[in-house]
């Protein structure tokens, strides 16, 4: 069966000219919420501690970032008498999961959480307690406050 009008187009042709319209409408829709996806990234590192819990050297920083996402990063290094926290809270959600790891004898690992849009995932690696670094990224778009129950 033709179509009216100028062109002379079937029915199936105007199908697959509708699905391809349709496809390049959900592609558009889906690089669209990707490229407004925020990444942010909370480091904890704890080097040449001695296991008395006290710290020579606290640094903390936080950036924004352009893309809407942030960076943020806590180091406490060598014996002293500071104590290792955060003055300023990321929202860290698995930081403590893998500080329990490594307290637990897991001395490397990862973990993925899923949770409200957003994808939380926690890389650690330690030789002994005192002496580790977590790295924690946080990527989605679910706004703040998304996922704090989790931790």
């Amino acid at each position: 069966m033709l179509v009216s009008g100028p062109y002379n187009f079937t029915d199936l042709e105007n199908f697959m000219n509708a699905i391809r319209y349709v496809s390049i409408a959900i592609l558009a829709l889906v690089l669209s919420v990707s490229a407004y996806a925020e990444t942010k990234t909370i480091i904890l590192e704890k080097k040449n501690g001695d296991g008395t819990g006290g710290w020579n050297s606290v640094y903390e920083y936080h950036q924004e970032t352009a893309d809407g996402g942030s960076n943020h990063r806590l180091i406490c290094s060598d014996p002293g008498h500071s104590v290792c926290a955060w003055s300023v809270l990321p929202r860290a959600v698995l930081i403590n999961y893998a500080e329990g790891q490594i307290a637990s004898g897991i001395l490397s690992g990862t973990h993925t959480q899923v949770s409200q849009g957003m994808v939380y995932f926690v890389e650690w690696s330690a030789s002994d307690a005192n002496n580790y670094r977590i790295v924690e990224t946080q990527t989605g778009t679910a706004g703040p406050g998304a996922g704090d129950e989790l931790d």
